[in-house]
């Protein structure tokens, strides 16, 4: 079976700059870092509002530019961040007030494969050797006490399986998934609630 998402008009131009312009590729992804770093301290400063009786996430990209597939383009990179950092929020929201879940993210492989299609490239969902695929380092803690840490490398090699159209219809649908599992998995005896 086979599935494409076509990117967006803005996200073909920024891919087409990029891809007329190397000499500017040190810089691209200098400004790019730059942002994913900012996105990961507003992500942080979300989870440490003073209304929330909940665990908090401090969330850190490491090196986002040398991810193996983020996104085409610069926007759809920093938006498929802003995404996945959204959703890191959420799950923290399920641990306990007071506990705090410190994450480094460092790789990102989104499912599909960005294959050339005439007149742009497209995002192809095959459901077999292309499967969602995100490192990460974590801390959870509770003041001073840790009280799990790890390093994990988070795959999902039957993403398209059971199908769930309502996911489908968001932003990383299966990538966000993939985390949800993985949170439950992981962090169920720290959880005092359910993952929204």
């Amino acid at each position: 079976m086979r599935t494409a998402f076509q990117p967006s008009a803005r996200t073909r131009r920024a891919h087409a700059e990029q891809a007329s312009a190397r000499p500017g590729h040190t810089l691209r992804n200098t400004a790019f870092g730059a942002w994913a770093a900012a996105a990961g301290l507003a992500c942080a400063a979300l989870a440490a509002g003073p209304a929330l009786a909940a665990g908090q996430v401090e969330l850190r990209y490491t090196q986002p530019e040398q991810f193996t597939d983020i996104g085409l383009g610069h926007y759809d990179r920093s938006h498929n961040l802003r995404i996945l950092g959204e959703h890191f929020m959420r799950l923290g929201q399920a641990l306990p007030d007071g506990q705090v879940l410190e994450l480094e993210v460092t790789d990102v492989d989104l499912a599909g494969r960005i294959e050339p299609h005439q007149p742009h490239e497209l995002r192809v969902l095959r459901g077999s050797a292309d499967w969602p695929h995100i490192s990460l380092r974590y801390t959870l803690k509770a003041g001073d006490t840790i009280l799990a840490q790890g390093e994990e490398q988070l795959s999902d090699p039957s993403y398209m399986f059971p199908r769930r159209r309502a996911l489908e219809h968001q932003p990383l649908p299966y990538e966000r998934r993939m985390l949800e599992a993985w949170f439950k998995e992981r962090f169920s005896a720290q959880t005092t609630a359910a993952v929204p």
